[in-house]
């Protein structure tokens, strides 16, 4: 398609990126932390924590030692 059709013939700007807000979990990530619409889920030692990704803020945290990548989806 052409831009005499109304289509755009240039691609949209997608950078540069600005972080909305961002945070120091203090500890390593035991594996890689896994999202699931506007929830981050990050595998720490001694812990698993949420938050909310569009304003950074705790969601919950609860003991545990994950080994793995968080598994999320479906009201998980």
């Amino acid at each position: 398609m052409t831009a005499a059709q109304g289509v755009p013939t240039t691609a949209p700007h997608l950078f540069p990126l600005v972080p909305s807000w961002n945070l120091a979990l203090n500890s390593p990530l035991t594996s890689p932390p896994a999202m699931a619409g506007t929830s981050g889920y990050f595998p720490i030692p001694d812990r698993l924590v949420a938050y909310d990704l569009e304003h950074g803020t705790l969601l919950w945290l609860v003991p545990a030692r994950p080994v793995s990548q968080p598994a999320v989806g479906d009201g998980l």
